[in-house]
């Protein structure tokens, strides 16, 4: 009897704990201490150290939203068309916690692994739920970031190159003493 007893007890624990999966609206912060790059560095076509934050509203804090996306985008100074946007980056998040956060701390961005974006003066975005994997309010999914950013070479679309650790062409048999 004792052993039915623990498992009803253990099942309605699980139950109360249990994740329950809910549309919410998830939106960027737009507050600048929240929302920042630390540099753009034009001859590589990087950004670096970029920050920003997810927050989600919702009905209870146990909730979490479905699976869905961030995108980082291009926008041409000067046009609020959404045509212009050039997505550099996805980020698939597992979904957040209703009335929560997410932080991307020190992300790095290499625009040259995007096509055709050519030079010229533009604004970083972020857009949340860029899949539009969930129902919610869309109103306040995109923002800009406040500085601009001045591409002066066009972008290839190819990853940059890694540093191979080629130890062979170190290597020097004078020195070693067999």
């Amino acid at each position: 009897m004792k052993p039915i007893f623990f498992l009803i007890s253990v099942f309605f624990a699980t139950a109360n704990f249990a994740q329950t999966t809910g549309n919410a609206n998830v939106y960027p912060s737009n507050l600048e201490e929240n929302m920042y790059f630390t540099n753009f560095d034009a001859a590589t076509n990087t950004i670096e150290g970029l920050h920003f934050m997810v927050l989600a509203d919702g009905d209870n804090s146990r909730y979490v939203t479905p699976p869905f996306e961030v995108s980082i985008y291009l926008m041409p100074e000067g046009s609020s068309s959404a045509g212009d946007m050039i997505i550099v980056k996805r980020y698939p998040l597992d979904g957040i916690y209703h009335m929560g956060k997410h932080e991307f701390k020190n992300e790095t961005i290499h625009l040259n692994e995007t096509t055709n974006i050519g030079p010229g003066n533009y604004r970083l975005g972020i857009w949340v739920n860029s899949d539009e994997a969930f129902a919610e309010d869309r109103n306040d999914n995109a923002t800009l970031f406040r500085t601009s950013l001045q591409i002066v070479n066009p972008t290839t679309g190819v990853a940059p190159e890694t540093e191979k650790d080629d130890d062979w062409d170190d290597w020097d048999d004078e020195d070693d003493d067999w």
